[in-house]
């Protein structure tokens, strides 16, 4: 996944590659050197998928399924997954979901990362899981287990 950014600095594409992307080019690159990248992209052998459980992420291909269930993901979405199966277990606190979500904007309200959980939340429910995160309050939100998504998977 290539990303383009209006002024990346060096903690944000730090943090951007962290998250699953391949490269992170200015806004300003030149349309002649975008091209050539994401032609240069599509040559590279693909070998990356991230698992959690029956969830399968390739942030390459831009796919996602669930239990082999095919899951529509915008952009934002896919990065949100990305943050969590890259980090099992870990509480995400809601600043560091939207600043990875939206790292132009300094203040970010609450209610836009609940409405994008939300989204995310009942592509889970279409594709079986009910319930995909863990809430603890104060600490953040994090995916559930995988063992916890398959067990939910195999009672369906």
């Amino acid at each position: 996944m290539v990303v383009l950014h209006p002024s990346p600095d060096v903690q944000l594409t730090v943090e951007l590659l962290n998250l699953g992307s391949n490269e992170v080019l200015p806004t300003s690159t030149p349309a002649a050197e975008l091209l050539a990248t994401l032609r240069s992209r599509r040559r590279r052998p693909h070998t990356r998928t991230l698992t959690h459980g029956p969830l399968e992420l390739d942030p390459d291909l831009h796919v996602a399924t669930l239990g082999g269930t095919p899951m529509a993901l915008t952009g934002k979405e896919m990065t949100l997954l990305l943050m969590f199966v890259t980090t099992p277990g870990q509480m995400r606190t809601h600043a560091e979901l939207a600043g990875a979500l939206w790292p132009e904007q300094t203040h970010v309200r609450t209610n836009r990362l609940e409405v994008m959980l939300s989204n995310l939340r009942e592509k889970f429910r279409q594709a079986g899981i009910e319930q995909p995160y863990r809430r603890m309050r104060g600490m953040g939100v994090r995916l559930k287990d995988a063992e916890e998504f398959e067990a939910e998977l195999k009672t369906d």
